[in-house]
């Protein structure tokens, strides 16, 4: 301010802009994956977490409990929590489940349980890179559903089956971890495959 004199004075003062707005956080949705082998597990694999602000900045969010993609998955549900930090502290957090269905081995009512006698499966070579012979044991006729599902629990192959020997051709199969499921009625056995291509 100043005067008729040409005397000045001056004051100041500090505006403050507080970011109080959480980040925003999207995590993908649960899945359900089908597992095998003993202790029955499955790897799972999942989308990263993605998350924006309100302010500038880059948000890296991160794994704060739980299991990352591509990890070993126990039987049933594990959540997997992720979080995100803007640049003054604000938090914000998703989560997802992923759950393992273990098939298990069911006789039909009144028969004898022969659970790893009766029924099996034998994969050879495991781990198989262009064919795997799927050898089916059986004290039965070995009419029944041979499936194959991935580390999604999708299926990707599956065939009415009277042979005790299937050749499967796996050459053009990404590489990882599958399940191979044989059922005869209410009997189910599961073998884990894995596909590891040497190029």
């Amino acid at each position: 301010a100043t005067d008729a004199a040409s005397n000045t004075r001056q004051c100041t003062l500090t505006v403050t802009v507080e970011d109080n707005q959480p980040p925003t956080i999207s995590c993908p949705p649960s899945l359900t994956v089908t597992g095998g082998g003993t202790p029955c597990s499955a790897t799972a694999f999942y989308v990263t977490p993605t998350a924006s602000d309100n302010c500038a900045g880059t948000l890296n969010p991160f794994l704060a409990s739980g299991l990352a993609s591509g990890s070993v998955y126990p039987a049933g549900t594990t959540v997997n929590t992720w979080r995100a930090i803007d640049p003054s502290g604000v938090t914000a957090q998703c989560a997802f489940s992923v759950t393992v269905n273990c098939p298990t081995i069911q006789p039909a009512e009144g028969a004898e349980d022969r659970t790893g006698t009766g029924s099996g499966l034998s994969l050879v070579p495991n781990p198989a890179a262009t064919e795997v012979a799927i050898l089916i044991q059986s004290e039965k006729e070995t009419s029944g559903t041979l499936s194959v599902y991935d580390a999604t629990g999708r299926l990707v192959w599956q065939q009415t089956s009277a042979a005790a020997i299937v050749r499967l051709d796996v050459s053009a199969w990404p590489g990882g971890v599958y399940a191979v499921s044989w059922r005869q009625g209410e009997t189910v056995v599961v073998k884990r495959l894995v596909v590891a291509h040497k190029w």
